[in-house]
């Protein structure tokens, strides 16, 4: 259902943030509906949660990801425009974003990333070895989820013994859902947690410098800020960021490539037969299945995609509306593995493009690398009862369970 808001001259439009049992692929569906209303839509307020504009093409999302004198991040969940945390350095505007962003970046240059690639490369063979002689895999459980959350833990010096737990927040704070957290509240509850386990591990490599190690997380306690030692604080809330920006993102993503090649023999069979077309098929997959939707929100009244908007408001940015851009891309519902040139915003733009995109695309890179060496043939077990979750900040298939060949 769409009226128009005589304010803000655009469509308003009905839309959950936390739908979940949707058809796996829906939600790139609605994106392309929303999309034909204009280049940006209202949301109204729904299950007493705040309404937000939605950018839906590429044009609308890049004037608010390049523009953080007139959009800010700091809030960048859509549907709290005022929130009580503060993950660094996401939710920081330059110019003190640009600080914590360079000191951030060394951990996250190519070069550094193939520094990782061994040890990645590993962790993936073992997770496809206690796979190896099973007829069926819950994907996600077994292999999508755990693969990013091993790297994110190795790469912050964090223990393995905390796997368990990091499993058990990670799927609370991104898996929220009208039906079983309608509030946010078990989701706020759990970011406490990370952020209080953070500032214990924080506080004891400041008291022992013996624990520190070559990981993330003792290099930052030796950061300077503008010239001043960065606050325990501000790495609890860098932590709690790189927490929420490096394991569901990864695990989405998975989960839906490998829907699309289970579904897709055709597409399948060319990975198989030219691994080399393997880094350039990743491109055109993470512009077909982007999960990602962040938020900005607007400092001062101001024109945006042509409409009137006012200081406050949120702007919902889903990267699935650049992904699937008739403007952009010819079909582009179609996964075309010859696609010439794929300039996507899956990983955003501007000052906060994401930091940690080329490990993100390692981590895609040796997957889809070692599993098909191991797994070629593969099929989706009961196609029909797939479902994913997310309206808003994060979109994934909620459980994708595959049938292996012999």
């Amino acid at each position: 259902m769409s009226v128009e808001n005589t304010q803000a001259k655009c469509p308003v439009v009905e839309f959950d943030y936390l739908q979940g049992g949707c058809p796996v692929n829906s939600g790139f569906e609605r994106m392309t509906e929303l999309a034909k209303l204009g280049p940006v839509v209202e949301a109204e307020s729904h299950h007493g949660l705040p309404g937000f504009l939605i950018a839906t093409n590429t044009e609308s999302l890049t004037e608010a990801f390049q523009d953080p004198q007139r959009f800010s991040s700091h809030s960048v969940i859509a549907i709290e425009p005022d929130p009580e945390y503060l993950m660094i350095p996401v939710q920081l505007d330059p110019p003190i974003h640009s600080a914590w962003r360079k000191n951030l970046a060394p951990f996250f240059t190519p070069a550094r990333v193939r520094e990782y690639e061994e040890g990645i490369r590993a962790r993936c063979i073992a997770l496809i070895d206690a796979i190896e002689g099973k007829d069926t895999v819950d994907f996600t459980e077994e292999f999508a989820v755990p693969f990013p959350n091993y790297v994110f833990m190795e790469i912050l010096g964090l223990p393995e013994e905390k796997f368990d737990q990091f499993m058990v927040w990670e799927n609370t704070i991104m898996h929220a859902t009208t039906e079983n957290d309608p509030d946010r509240s078990r989701a706020r509850q759990a970011m406490v947690e990370v952020a209080t386990y953070f500032g214990e591990v924080i506080a004891s490599r400041r008291a022992d410098p013996s624990l520190r190690s070559n990981d993330l997380i003792s290099a930052a306690l030796e950061w300077a800020i503008d010239g001043e030692p960065a606050k325990d604080e501000d790495l609890q809330n860098l932590c709690m960021f790189l927490f929420i920006a490096g394991l569901d993102t990864v695990a989405a993503q998975l989960a839906a490539i490998f829907h699309h090649l289970a579904s897709h023999p055709e597409n399948r069979s060319r990975i198989i037969d030219d691994p080399e077309i393997i880094p350039h098929a990743i491109e055109e997959m993470l512009r077909a299945f982007p999960n990602v939707a962040t938020a900005r929100k607007v400092v001062a009244d101001t024109e945006f995609a042509g409409i009137q908007v006012k200081a406050g408001q949120m702007i919902l940015l889903p990267t699935s509306a650049a992904g699937r851009d008739p403007n952009v891309f010819d079909n582009p519902d179609v996964v075309d593995f010859d696609r010439d040139v794929i300039r996507h915003l899956t990983f955003g733009a501007g000052a906060h493009r994401c930091v940690g995109s080329h490990l993100a695309r390692l981590e895609l890179k040796v997957a889809l690398e070692e599993w098909h060496k191991r797994f070629p043939q593969y099929s989706l077990e009961e196609p029909d009862a797939i479902t994913e979750h997310g309206g808003g900040a994060q979109t994934g298939i909620d459980k994708l369970r595959l049938t292996l060949a012999k």
